[in-house]
């Protein structure tokens, strides 16, 4: 019982250490995202559709790793998403509740293995057919209208 509870504890500190990122720091972030995969801003810069490949996926996997929001090893970390989308949520009218549940809905355990990039990308296409999450993501700065294209 005393390892759950040392589990839970060690859990709790780890997820309130993590501090919501200004749009300064996501500025930095993206730069830094930008500067790694020049190819990938050149290509999107001449794509026309809203939608991304999974090799343009790299790019907005690169700003979520900086970010803290997304392990290699974990996946996305449902709860500094909804730390971020708290804001937007509130401010939108949008229900917390249905977030949250539509975030862990898109959550799988990486059980068959697949890369970092798969698997986010698995993600991203989750994320991107819920209407409602994809928008208060977008509007909590994870994906930059200017990158991804406008919608």
């Amino acid at each position: 019982m005393k390892i759950y509870i040392v589990l839970l504890l060690i859990a709790l500190t780890s997820a309130a250490e993590w501090k919501i990122k200004t749009n300064k720091d996501w500025d930095e972030i993206e730069d830094t995202c930008f500067e790694r995969h020049k190819n990938l801003v050149e290509q999107r810069g001449n794509s026309k559709s809203k939608d991304l490949t999974k090799p343009e996926f790299e790019l907005v996997l690169c700003v979520f790793r900086e970010g803290e929001v997304w392990s290699d090893s974990k996946g996305f970390s449902t709860d500094r998403l909804m730390m971020v989308m708290d804001t937007v949520a509130t401010r939108d009218n949008i229900n917390k509740k249905f977030l949250r549940d539509s975030l862990e809905n898109c959550a799988d355990d990486n059980s068959e293995g697949s890369s970092p990039l798969d698997w986010g990308y698995r993600y991203y296409k989750c994320f991107k057919d819920n209407e409602v999450l994809y928008e208060t993501m977008r509007k909590a700065r994870f994906i930059q209208p200017d990158v991804v294209g406008k919608q």
